[in-house]
């Protein structure tokens, strides 16, 4: 647990987190040529089912991350504008902003949703027709060491004139803990109520994580929670948000 005012060294540090974050957030990942699958399917309709696989690889992991980064939602109910960066609150004068495991889920799928929309790219097939369905959707389940995360996404594919379908559900595993960063997050969150500007050690020691409180002017602080225990891509699961007094 730390205190003080935010430092030069401090907004560079954050700027990093959040830049590494969101950099893995935008670039597409590089499409692989061959998936590990255990589903037979046709060739040119595996190398679909590659691509898209791939793709919600990818968002799924971002998608954790982002969540945590945003403070346990993509859409908070109100922000810190501290530019470049918009830091979510957790508890604003009296009231607590503190998503729900329900929220932190809908944040995951929607977050791998739209990424992996990005990231599919249907022109990599020019002999293909390819055509959805209907929309991609997700959803993601926060258990005890992994948050699991489920798309369905049917597609028509026509090849010299015959039509295949394409619609196998794709299912991905994230290894970290969400659920004890949200008991962290509540047992935080109850210690704001009695004091905003610092967390004591015993609740450090109950978190199990580094605990880093800043000033960022005189009614806001600055919470930075970062969990070494959960890595995704060599980056530890770093959860930032602000508290209002």
């Amino acid at each position: 647990m730390k205190r003080g005012q935010v430092t030069f060294f401090t907004i560079v540090a954050l700027l990093v987190i959040v830049i590494a974050v969101f950099i893995t957030y935008l670039m597409p990942p590089r499409i692989k040529t061959e998936f590990p699958s255990a589903i037979s399917l046709p060739p040119h309709l595996q190398s679909v089912h590659n691509m898209v696989n791939t793709c919600l690889s990818f968002a799924a992991k971002n998608a954790v991350l982002v969540t945590a980064a945003r403070g346990g939602s993509y859409t908070p109910k109100k922000v810190y504008e501290y530019p470049p960066l918009l830091i979510s609150y957790l508890y604003n004068q009296g009231q607590s902003l503190l998503p729900t495991l329900q929220e932190m889920e809908t944040s995951i799928a929607k977050v791998t949703r739209d990424l992996a929309q990005e990231c599919v790219d249907f022109s990599r097939f020019p002999t293909l027709k390819i055509t959805p369905v209907r929309a991609m959707e997700s959803t993601a389940i926060i258990d005890e060491n992994k948050v699991t995360i489920q798309t369905t996404y049917p597609l028509t594919i026509i090849k010299d004139a015959v039509k295949s379908d394409l619609s196998i559900p794709y299912t991905h595993t994230v290894a970290v803990n969400l659920k004890r960063v949200y008991n962290a997050l509540s047992l935080i969150n109850n210690n704001i109520q009695k004091d905003p500007s610092s967390v004591p050690l015993s609740t450090t020691l109950q978190t199990g994580m580094n605990v880093e409180v800043m000033s960022l002017d005189e009614k806001t602080f600055l919470y930075v929670l970062t969990d070494r225990q959960s890595i995704i891509d060599d980056l530890p699961l770093t959860i930032i948000f602000a508290v209002g007094v």
